[in-house]
Formats: structure tokens, C-alpha cells, sequence
């Protein structure tokens, strides 16, 4: 189709309230900015505020300014850094109250897909780069077959929605009430209300319990006072691993509270030296100037380009000699659920490598003892990219997964580590299969089953 018929056809789509999404099949040459039915003037003023507000920290002001633009939220919403909403189509974007979207998240309402060829497969599947688009292009440019296919779809999240950090939403889906997203989602299709959903491709988890993030503010006051006398114990008393902090104030969620982690002017003031810092390659320099902010950096520790760690409490990580952060890997020192706030001392160990948008989590609870423990990712450990790490892994052991799970030993011959590759995916697929089939019949499900995946706010991770 060339670009006319193309315009015409997104014009019919725009005042179609009703319509989800459509397909539109490109001829070849065709650009984006030319089936755009709007001016570019708009595009460019959307683009430059987006990025800007992509660098604030949660607050109402940020929230006006993204209605400005045409992205219809609703109360209470909990927008931390890095969330980026499209840029030419916002206004096919929608958020019901009081939900909380994590760190670096990416909402599209458009996207095109080139066709696959073996020679652009270091542009669409390097996992090096930390481009936007390439997040949306990795899991579907195989199914193409050959098309240039434009995609064009209302995104709407429901109400009281938990959606964690790195994940990223394709045009045309909807998102139940009270759903839960986990961290580094591909969310491709409809989530229904309750689900709790993760991966990269996505998957249907459990059907959550009714109530799971329900707020119990009956004495504000008191729960205030009980919070800021926990959080200065937290900071002072060392020993202590981490520390949950059940929410009781009057926001919607917790999130909307992030100054209250510790003195909001040093929030600022880190935030803005990681953010700083960030766009340094790996080097002495870099390592020294995080040192600044509190972190426990080792020698020789290699912490390479747009590499974070946390921006609220940088001083609680640790990081020990010859570890690796690779681009886009991130330490949390923080989390954030709707009804919960958490702070957490997590250890990159010796020679650990944390590969490419991996995340560590900044606590871990023991499902046996249900003692809190420092989050400790072992020596000569490897955290494979897209991974999660949410429990300690031990030392010279190789993760992956969401959440991340024992791939194989870093001894292991490479023909070893594919086969338990192969076996993973294999057992993920059974288990998908079969949690297709139970969320019929099952209608109520224990929560604490579940692994609350934090929302890392980015300076506030918010």
C-alpha cells in the first residue's frame, strides 16, 4: 500500500472509536513520517516533551503535561523516569487510576515491522544496543515473512494496575483492573483482570486474589510516623538486609511517595550524578564518581554505558572487584508495589557479570523461614540478558529467566548450557499450557504464591 491509501486508512482508524487496531501492509520505501496524518510540528513537540519528561520524577505536574499531548490518565498514576509513551499517536494511550508503571517502561501505539534478513540481525537482535524500538522488534521480525507490516492499536491498562519495570506494551492490547505486569514483559497480547502476567513472550501466570493491593488507610497519621522511624533505622543499622514497609497513606499507591525514602534533597542530588554518570563508557572515572553517591564499588569493577544503579539509596549497593554491568543492566536499591514499599542492601559479587537489561532486585524474602536476606549474587556468577533476579544465586552459576533460574554451572561446556536451554524452554511451555487450562476453572488464588516484581523508580528510579 502506498503512503496515501495508507494515510487514508489510519484517518478511518483514528475516528473509529470503536476499532482495537489494524494492519496495514507497506509498499517498500514507504517512511512512517509520510503516512503520519498529522504535522510533524506536533511529532517533534511530542518527541522533545516526552524525553524531557521521561527524566522527572513522579508528580501531578508531570502527569498534566502528558495529558497535554493527548495520553488519557486517570487519577493518582505513578509515572517514574524513563517511561516513554508514543510519539505520534499518545492519544490512543490510556491509564485508569491509580496504577503504577515501573522504570523504562515503553508503551507504543505504532509500530513497523521491517522484514527479517539475515544481514540486519545485528541491528534488530544485538543485545548490546539499548534502543527503544529494538525491545518491540526482537520477538516479532521472524513472523514477517517478508512484509513491511505498520501496526496501529489503542493501548488501554485498567485501574490499580501494577505494571513493573522494562516492560513494553504493542499496540491494541488491554490490560485488566487490578492486573500485575512483571518485569521486562513483552506484553503482545490482552491481560485479563487479576492476571498476573510475565516473560518475553508473554504468559499467563495465575488469576491473582481479589484485594491483593488494597490500601488500608484508617490511621495515616500513625502509619507516617511509623514509616520515617523505620526508614532511619534502615539507613543507620547495617546489619539489617532490608525492610518492607506495608502502605497506609493517603496516594493511590506507593509509588506517588518516593520522597518519603529518605531526604528528598539528596534524592535529587544522586539521581541527577547516576543519571550524569550514565552516559560515561565503563572506566576509573566513572567507578569513582559512583563512589561519590555511597556505593561499594571494588576494584577494577566494569560498569559499562547507560548501566544503572539505583538512583534513590545508591549508597546500599554493593559491588564487589572485576564485576560487570553490562548496557542496560540494572541494581536496585528500591521497589515499589502498589501497597508496598521495600529497601534493600543487594551484593554483586567477584567477578559477577550481569549481562545486558538484566535486573537485580534489592531484597529477597526466605519462603522457608520467611526471614529477610541480603540479596547476593555469588562470585564468577552470570546473569543472562532479559533476566530477573529476585532469590541469591550461588557462586560460579549461570541464570536466565524470568524469574532467573540455574542454567548451568560456569564450567559447562557450551553444548551442556543449550541443552538445559532447550529444557527450560520446553518446561515453560508445559507450564504455560497448563496454566491456560487451570485459570478456568480456578478462581481463587492465594497471593502469597506470587513474587512481587518492584517497580524501580529512576530518580527516584522514579
Amino acid at each position: 500500500m502506498n503512503f496515501k491509501e495508507a494515510r487514508l486508512r489510519i484517518k478511518e482508524f483514528l475516528a473509529n472509536k470503536d476499532q482495537k487496531s489494524i494492519e496495514i501492509e507497506l509498499d517498500s520505501g514507504v517512511k512512517d513520517s509520510q503516512i503520519y496524518p498529522r504535522s510533524s510540528l506536533r511529532y517533534y513537540f511530542n518527541f522533545l516533551l516526552n524525553r524531557i519528561l521521561g527524566k522527572v520524577p513522579p508528580c501531578k505536574i508531570k502527569n498534566s503535561l502528558y495529558r497535554m499531548i493527548g495520553v488519557k490518565l486517570g487519577k493518582e498514576i505513578c509515572l517514574p523516569m524513563d517511561v516513554f509513551f508514543d510519539y505520534r499517536y499518545p492519544e490512543l494511550i490510556e491509564i485508569g487510576d491509580n496504577t503504577l508503571i515501573g522504570g523504562y517502561t515503553q508503551i507504543f501505539a505504532h509500530i513497523i515491522r521491517e522484514p527479517y534478513k539475515e544481514e540486519n540481525k545485528i541491528k534488530y537482535f544485538d543485545k548490546n544496543r539499548y534502543a527503544s524500538i529494538n525491545r518491540l522488534n526482537q520477538k516479532s521480525h521472524k513472523l514477517v515473512e517478508g512484509k513491511r507490516i505498520f501496526k496501529l492499536g489503542r493501548v488501554k491498562i485498567g485501574k490499580d494496575v501494577l505494571v513493573a519495570s522494562i516492560a513494553d506494551f504493542e499496540p491494541g492490547v488491554t490490560v485488566g483492573d487490578n492486573a500485575i505486569i512483571g518485569t521486562a514483559t513483552y506484553v503482545d497480547k490482552d491481560v485479563p483482570e487479576l492476571g498476573f502476567v510475565g516473560s518475553r513472550p508473554m504468559r499467563l501466570i495465575k488469576i491473582v486474589e481479589v484485594g491483593w493491593n488494597h490500601i488500608d488507610r484508617t490511621d495515616t497519621a500513625a502509619f507516617y510516623r511509623e514509616q520515617r522511624e523505620m526508614t532511619k533505622k534502615f539507613l543507620k543499622d547495617k546489619t539489617i538486609p532490608s525492610l518492607n514497609i506495608t502502605y497506609k497513606g493517603k496516594r493511590g499507591n506507593a509509588g506517588n511517595e518516593w520522597f518519603r525514602m529518605r531526604n528528598t534533597l539528596k534524592i535529587w542530588i544522586t539521581a541527577a550524578w547516576v543519571e550524569f554518570t550514565a552516559f560515561f563508557p565503563a572506566c576509573w572515572l566513572k567507578n569513582f564518581m559512583l563512589r561519590l553517591t555511597g556505593a561499594k564499588i571494588g576494584r577494577n569493577v566494569r560498569i559499562e554505558q547507560f548501566a544503572y544503579i539505583d538512583h534513590i539509596n545508591p549508597d546500599l549497593i554493593t559491588i564487589e572487584d572485576n564485576a560487570v554491568l553490562k548496557t542496560g543492566a540494572l541494581v536496585g536499591g528500591h521497589d515499589f508495589i502498589n501497597n508496598k514499599s521495600s529497601l534493600g542492601r543487594p551484593v554483586i559479587g567477584e567477578g559477577a557479570i550481569i549481562k545486558e537489561n538484566a535486573m537485580v532486585q534489592c531484597h529477597y524474602t526466605n519462603k522457608v523461614t520467611g526471614q529477610e536476606e541480603r540479596l547476593v549474587v555469588g562470585k564468577h556468577a552470570i546473569v543472562e540478558p532479559w533476566s530477573f533476579v529476585d532469590r541469591p544465586v550461588p557462586d560460579d552459576t549461570i541464570v536466565s529467566g524470568w524469574p532467573a533460574k540455574p542454567l548451568a554451572h560456569t564450567g559447562d561446556s557450551m553444548k551442556a548450557i543449550a541443552g538445559k536451554a532447550d529444557g527450560n524452554k520446553a518446561a515453560e511451555k508445559t507450564a504455560e499450557h497448563k496454566s491456560g487450562h487451570e485459570h478456568h476453572t480456578e478462581h481463587k488464588h492465594s497471593l502469597s504464591g506470587y513474587t512481587e516484581h518492584p517497580v524501580h523508580h529512576l530518580p527516584a528510579k522514579k
